[in-house]
């Protein structure tokens, strides 16, 4: 497949400039903490029986110790008197206390790792290669087999050539995975409408690839002419169910500062920051995004700024604080962990 930054071109009429690729490695270590069990000790107390005896021939009333369970038995004839205190046992009782299992991320989730090239950045993993053209018009991560995928472009249409957005789609994506516009190569889903002109559509290609497209439409005061920013993620036909999550968060990540957006269109590229909501205003794209993806879910440590792609069953739902995803700690312990992107 031609990928993003160099379909855009293409229809754009640009010469392709791919920079070298980055392969960033990061190592995951393992942690397993044992917890222990305790045991309470029960202990019995017993209170020795006590008998006194008094001989003297008139009545006399025990003033000894006082005792709280105490009963006074006293003879009528005069002749003895037997104060008996009774019995006091403490019952034993057995406490049993159950430590929950741990349940955290450690051995489930994906790291997704910070990538930068020329004005794009983006969370994706170690292995992935990130390329982008020199134009600031679209970018690419591929995993190493390019079994998985994910890219942004922008581009301006003229509406005499693509009078509606479902005919650029399907030609530009067309072309993008097949080499040909045809739009016969690309079957678009319905529309799904998600948060500040943002829109998300499922497609397939005759390539035998599936996948999403998430865009954005600018319309400008000139009739003729539009703008689209699309977010695309997609695998092979038969990963999407399991393993479409990580091109997709990779993709609603890409960060890309370009001067083809009207509130941009005087950004100096080479100086900007495309985490900066005045450089590249679609950050809020990953920012407010905070539904599951395909059985994952995007966390973060609050305290390393460490980014994965965890899945559903990896929750703790009765984690030391609350339920939640969770990481082992180096030292010991647990550090509950934060949903969604974050300012990265």
């Amino acid at each position: 497949m031609l990928g993003i930054a160099a379909i855009i071109l293409i229809c754009a009429a640009l010469l392709i400039v791919y920079p070298d690729i980055t392969n960033e490695n990061t190592n995951n270590s393992n942690q397993t903490v044992i917890v222990g069990n305790t045991n309470t000790t029960n202990t019995n107390a017993t209170v020795v029986n006590q008998e006194i005896t008094d001989t003297n021939s008139s009545n006399q009333t025990n003033t000894g110790s006082t005792n709280s369970n105490q009963v006074v038995v006293v003879n009528q004839d005069n002749t003895n008197q037997t104060s008996t205190n009774t019995n006091q046992t403490a019952t034993n009782t057995n406490q049993q206390v159950t430590i929950a299992e741990a349940k955290t991320i450690d051995d489930l989730a994906v790291q997704l790792t910070l990538k930068q090239t020329g004005y794009c950045e983006a969370l994706a993993p170690a292995d992935w290669s990130f390329v982008s053209n020199a134009e600031a018009t679209g970018t690419d991560l591929f995993s190493p087999d390019q079994s998985q995928h994910a890219g942004w472009g922008i581009s301006a249409v003229y509406t005499y050539m693509y009078p509606d957005v479902d005919s650029f789609l399907t030609t530009w994506l067309g072309y993008a995975f097949t080499g040909s516009f045809d739009t016969g190569n690309i079957t678009l889903g319905s529309s799904q409408e998600l948060y500040e002109g943002f829109i998300q559509r499922d497609f397939t290609t005759s390539t035998s690839r599936k996948g999403v497209a998430i865009y954005k439409t600018y319309n400008f005061a000139d009739p003729t002419m539009y703008v689209v920013s699309m977010y695309m993620a997609d695998t092979t036909n038969d990963l999407w169910s399991t393993n479409g999550a990580i091109p997709f968060s990779v993709a609603i990540s890409i960060r890309c500062v370009s001067q083809l957006r009207p509130t941009t269109s005087s950004v100096d590229v080479s100086t900007s920051d495309p985490s900066d909501s005045s450089d590249n205003p679609e950050i809020s794209l990953s920012d407010k995004w905070s539904e599951a993806i395909l059985g994952y879910e995007n966390v973060y440590s609050p305290t390393t700024g460490e980014h994965y792609e965890a899945p559903l069953t990896s929750q703790w739902d009765t984690g030391p604080e609350g339920s939640g995803y969770y990481r082992s700690l180096p030292g010991g312990g647990y550090e509950k962990l934060e949903r969604g992107f974050g300012n990265y």
